[in-house]
């Protein structure tokens, strides 16, 4: 959970990976993903089919309005949006509060699908993955990393050489 998402269930020695298809069509709960629903929330409310919020005109203003904001959507990358999560995380606007509340909610709907009736611990990663941890605590095993995701590559990649 940082930049993008992916979702991985590995049981009995066997992982399968889910998701982690990319900003456009997936990476759901990820930093760029909710950069865009920030800056789509934004022109919303500019519109007035939103609360116009203190971070919503903040974004506005620094990226010179409707305009600005779409011409950002056009030429951005998920790593220029995903600068915008921790201002949406912070949890002090109610524009940011609402957009990682359905983050959560969503990423919540998935983990209890892969779940499956199963009580497997889940391991949160990347710089979006402890306020996610956060938030879902107690609803299934939450075990800390015992690295970070290149030692799991690494890892991965040692076991099928």
């Amino acid at each position: 959970m940082g930049t993008g998402s992916v979702f991985a269930v590995q049981i009995g020695g066997a992982m399968r990976q889910y998701g982690g298809r990319g900003f456009v069509l997936g990476d759901e709960g990820s930093g760029a993903v909710l950069g865009r629903a920030l800056l789509a929330e934004a022109l919303r409310a500019e519109d007035g089919f939103a609360p116009m919020t203190p971070l919503l005109q903040a974004v506005l203003d620094e990226l010179g309005g409707i305009e600005g904001v779409i011409s950002f959507g056009f030429r951005a990358r998920p790593a220029e949006f995903a600068q915008f999560a921790p201002r949406i995380i912070a949890g002090t606007d109610p524009a940011g509060e609402r957009i990682f509340a359905a983050a959560v909610a969503e990423i919540r709907a998935m983990i209890d699908r892969l779940q499956a009736g199963r009580d497997l611990p889940v391991v949160f990663l990347g710089g979006l993955g402890p306020h996610y941890a956060a938030r879902l605590q107690g609803l299934w095993p939450i075990q800390p990393p015992r690295g970070s995701g290149l030692d799991g590559a690494l890892h991965l990649a040692r076991q099928e050489a």
